[in-house]
């Protein structure tokens, strides 16, 4: 609710949640949501059930990758020996930077980083 009032002290407007546009009202269920208020209790308890999972998840995916990866290497596949990526990989990749912009500047950061920590490479390689 958002109450106006005058300096003086009087009431001159009142908003409620009803009185909200449709975007504001479905964003607001939605943080409820996920700040675990919108159902009390039961929400926290669906919130923990979810962060365990995620967290139980990422332990049994390194434990997995520990158990597959060959003794001595870290188990990951080649490297794409010319540099080249395919077209549809291209794509893919500046598609999610534009729907995902933090993505998007994450990958900007690696390119540049691997660009100012290999300078040369691809061009001594075609050589």
């Amino acid at each position: 609710m958002t109450v106006r009032v005058t300096p003086d002290g009087q009431v001159v407007g009142r908003d409620t949640f009803a009185d909200k546009p449709i975007v504001d009202r479905v964003i607001g269920y939605g943080v409820a949501a996920h700040e675990g208020q919108l159902f009390g209790i039961a929400n926290q308890i669906i919130n923990l059930v979810v962060a365990l999972g995620l967290l139980a998840m990422s332990i049994a995916a390194f434990v997995m990758w520990s158990r597959r990866r060959p003794p001595g290497h870290i188990g990951i596949p080649p490297s794409v020996r010319d540099g080249h990526l395919g077209g549809a990989t291209i794509t893919c990749i500046v598609v999610m930077g534009i729907v995902l912009p933090e993505l998007g500047a994450a990958l900007m950061v690696i390119v540049l980083l691997c660009a100012l920590t290999n300078p040369g490479r691809n061009s001594a390689d075609k050589s």
